[in-house]
């Protein structure tokens, strides 16, 4: 399995190129694809030489909260104005998920096809180890690929790619794939679908907070956050229970993106 990395705001880039560097990406097909943005962190040679060029952006301009590559520059880029990184980085992200479907559905394949290599290898060891990375695909990938087939139905290209792999793991795994893909599939199709509400349904579903502008963030140990939904006001206040209550863990939470 693969995790491909690609760097958008480059020197070299600009407007008119942005799209050629993206699709060179988006062609290496590697079951994770993370873009990140050109970013001159402190104690780097990068940072050193932005502070000297006077192009780094003070803290008034980008606050240190949000450089962190994955939002906006915190240096003047040449050929890049202000606010347009964020599109192109989206744009990026977009691009592989239409063109690469969703990350399961790679995994489902490579996974697959460690399987069938190495599944008769002379060492025991070896089987012993691929045996259990395939120990989910007879049931829950295929599963999660026979909903994700009918998810991608109004796109012909994305779901022959996806029925192609659920075929496969027909073809390896015969009747104990076919007979419970269907079930488990139909539920994770019926929770995908429970997540997408519309935006005036009164639900507490992650989904309609993300619609709403909402993000994900940790807090401090030991404390929670209110939200008013009719307000873009947060409190923050102290749990009850003491933070060992929930194994030490950081807690996570919904809070509105600033306006």
């Amino acid at each position: 399995r693969v995790l491909g990395s690609t760097i958008i705001g480059l020197e070299e880039h600009m407007p008119e190129n942005i799209d050629a560097a993206i699709e060179h990406a988006v062609a290496h097909d590697t079951e994770f694809h993370q873009f990140m943005l050109y970013t001159p962190l402190g104690g780097t040679p990068l940072h050193a030489e932005h502070l000297e060029s006077g192009t780094l952006l003070d803290g008034r301009e980008c606050p240190e909260a949000d450089r962190h590559g994955q939002f906006r520059f915190c240096h003047k880029h040449p050929h890049i104005r202000q606010g347009q990184e964020a599109e192109f980085l989206q744009r990026a992200f977009d691009r592989d998920f239409r063109v690469n479907g969703p990350s399961i559905v790679r995994l489902a394949r490579t996974t697959l096809q460690g399987w069938r290599r190495y599944k008769n290898h002379p060492e025991a060891r070896i089987r012993k180890r691929f045996a259990w990375e395939a120990r989910h695909l007879a049931i829950s990938y295929a599963g999660a690929l026979w909903a994700a087939r009918r998810c991608f139905r109004s796109d012909p290209v994305l779901e022959s790619k996806i029925a192609r792999t659920l075929g496969e793991l027909y073809r390896e795994f015969g009747l104990k794939a076919r007979a419970g893909v269907p079930l488990v599939g139909r539920y994770l199709r019926f929770m995908l679908r429970r997540e997408d509400v519309p935006r005036n349904h009164q639900s507490t579903s992650l989904a309609r907070q993300l619609a709403d502008g909402g993000l994900c963030q940790p807090f401090p140990r030991g404390r929670r956050i209110q939200h008013d939904p009719a307000s873009t006001q947060v409190s923050i206040r102290a749990n009850s229970a003491p933070s060992s209550a929930v194994g030490g863990a950081p807690s996570i939470s919904y809070r509105p993106a600033m306006k």
